[in-house]
C-alpha cells in the first residue's frame, strides 16, 4: 500500500514543476474565448503537442 505521505510528495514536486513552466506561448492562445463559463471548451490533437501547456497557459491568462 502507498502511503499518504508519499503521495503528497510526489503531489508536491508536481506542483512546483508547474510553478516553473517555461513553455512557449502558443500562438492558439489568442484566438481562444475568454469567457467560456457557459460552455466546456475542449482541445484535441495528437500526442504530445501542447495541449496541457496551452491548457495552464489559458487559465493563467484569466
Amino acid at each position: 500500500m502507498v502511503k499518504f505521505s508519499d503521495i503528497k510528495e510526489v503531489y508536491n514536486q508536481q506542483q512546483e514543476f508547474f510553478r516553473h513552466d517555461e513553455s512557449l506561448s502558443r500562438e492558439l492562445l489568442a484566438t481562444l474565448p475568454v469567457d467560456n463559463t457557459n460552455h466546456a471548451l475542449v482541445i484535441s490533437g495528437i500526442r504530445r503537442c501542447g495541449k496541457s501547456t496551452l491548457m495552464r497557459q489559458h487559465v493563467g491568462s484569466t
